[in-house]
């Protein structure tokens, strides 16, 4: 099992910059967050609209059979909070995409918001997204993190 493949994944950056190896709309600005005395950026959501933060690397699946993604998130007037996961053949071609609204479960709390999908026979490789829709009052998220079983 592979677990946080995600370069980056505790976004380690200069405040006013948005994440190596991750691309914004550009609504998003870092602040510092500390979890379980742990610290880490964190990128904060504070515009009412649409928002969506994209991994720019693919991801090679290496036979995996499903795939865990997850965020550490905290918000308030989450309209909607997707994950969205694309996958790839060898060639490269575009196979299919899945999508999961996680939106419900955002509290004012950090927690650890998971989904659990199945990789296609034919997907060697993936990419992944989330879009954050409908924020009024803020929105914190950081360690993005997937996982191949």
């Amino acid at each position: 099992m592979k677990e946080n493949v995600l370069r980056n994944y505790k976004w380690q950056q200069l405040s006013g910059t948005t994440p190596k190896y991750f691309k914004t709309l550009g609504h998003l600005r870092f602040e510092q967050c500390s979890e379980d005395g742990a610290r880490s950026s964190s990128l904060l959501f504070h515009k009412p609209g649409f928002e969506k933060i994209m991994y720019d690397l693919m991801v090679e699946t290496n036979g995996a059979t499903a795939i865990v993604v997850g965020m550490l998130v905290k918000g308030i007037d989450v309209q909607s909070l997707k994950y969205i996961i694309h996958f790839y053949d060898h060639e490269g071609a575009f196979i299919k995409s899945v999508s999961h609204d996680v939106a419900e479960e955002v509290g004012t709390n950090y927690k650890n918001i998971c989904v659990t999908y199945a990789v296609p026979d034919e997907a060697s490789s993936l990419n992944i997204e989330y879009h954050i829709n409908g924020l009024a009052k803020g929105f914190n998220c950081c360690l993005p993190s997937l996982i191949l079983k």
